[in-house]
């Protein structure tokens, strides 16, 4: 099981301690050996520890909808992933990644 980590300021201001990432992610480095990613801005960061089963190379998390509004975390298993990524190939989204997860991004832009 990989290990993901967040902050967010609910109140709208930048967030207080932005280098507690760090300290999240070193303190999960046991749940995800295979690689570490933290993305945000000044007022909400989230990280993934992976732990690498899938799509060795280009699987770490979070995955960014292509204009950069959505970041997305999971750790679980999309069991119809070929299909949804035959699927939102040919409407044109550019997955960057080969793995099952990436695939709930189209589907939240679409859905919600």
């Amino acid at each position: 099981m990989c290990g993901i980590f967040g902050a967010v300021s609910l109140s709208g201001a930048p967030l207080r301690h932005p280098d507690c990432m760090a300290a999240m992610a070193a303190a999960l480095a046991h749940r995800g050996p295979d690689g570490e990613r933290i993305v945000g801005h000044e007022r909400a960061r989230l990280g993934a520890r992976r732990l690498a089963i899938m799509d060795l190379t280009t699987g770490d998390q979070p995955f960014q909808s292509p204009d950069g509004s959505i970041w997305m975390i999971c750790n679980g298993e999309i069991y119809n992933a070929p299909e949804l990524r035959r699927e939102y190939t040919l409407a044109g989204y550019p997955f960057r990644s080969t793995g099952d997860i990436e695939t709930i991004v189209p589907l939240y832009e679409r859905f919600g």
